[in-house]
This record gives structure tokens, sequence and C-alpha cells, in this order.
């Protein structure tokens, strides 16, 4: 999980789309604070990481934060 958190706050750092910036901060954010509800999203947070989807990367990051 340290590595994911890391290289989502590199990309936050070298990333020039707005959107993008955006996305993933939020995205860094909900990992540190409530990482432990990315299971069962890996497959959906890999693919929007390699298609470079920020609205999709927003709404993995929403669903994280969520309490279950």
């Amino acid at each position: 999980m340290e590595a994911l958190i890391s290289n989502v706050y590199a990309a936050v750092q070298f990333t020039d789309d707005g959107d993008l910036n955006t996305a993933l901060h939020e995205l860094w954010n909900d990992l540190i604070f409530n990482g432990e509800n990315i299971v069962g999203k890996e497959d959906d947070l890999i693919k929007a990481l390699k298609d470079i989807d920020s609205s999709v990367i927003e709404g993995i990051a929403y669903s994280i934060r969520q309490v279950n």
C-alpha cells in the first residue's frame, strides 16, 4: 500500500492536467486515510490509472472514502 500511495503522490507532482491532478490528489488522500476500503476495487483502479481516466479515478476515490 505504501508503494501505491507514494507512486500516486509522485504522479500528482508531475502531471500538468488539472482534472487529473485533482483526481490523483483525492485518490492519494483517500488511500492514506481509508486505504483499507480499496479491497475489491483494485482492478478498477488499475484500469483507471492505465487509461488516465480522471473521472473514474475520482469515483474510485469517492468510493474509498465511504464508510461501510
